[in-house]
């Protein structure tokens, strides 16, 4: 649809972030020591554990974000629909 061209390349971005996100969570996760903190509830590498909890947010806040934006557009797309509709029965009628 014309009108929420932007809200759906918007949600592509957010879409291909979350992804770049995940697979930085990933990599900091395997170069990070985050195992010793699921094991032993200690570590003494904490920046890259903070890292991986952090991508992993940024992540899920993306991708939620990227769901909405496309859920919206297509209500919208619905409702312009019904309005087309009733604008072309009540043009019938006159």
């Amino acid at each position: 649809m014309i009108y929420f061209d932007r809200t759906r390349k918007c949600s592509i971005v957010f879409f291909s972030l979350s992804a770049l996100f995940f697979i930085a969570t990933v990599i900091a996760f395997m170069t990070s020591q985050f195992s010793e903190i699921l094991s032993y509830n200690f570590t003494n590498d904490l920046r890259g554990s903070i890292l991986t909890i952090i991508f992993l947010i940024i992540s899920i806040i993306l991708l939620v974000a990227g769901i909405a934006m496309r859920a919206i557009c297509k209500d919208a797309q619905e409702d312009f629909h019904r309005i087309d509709k009733l604008i072309s029965e009540l043009e019938k009628r006159d």
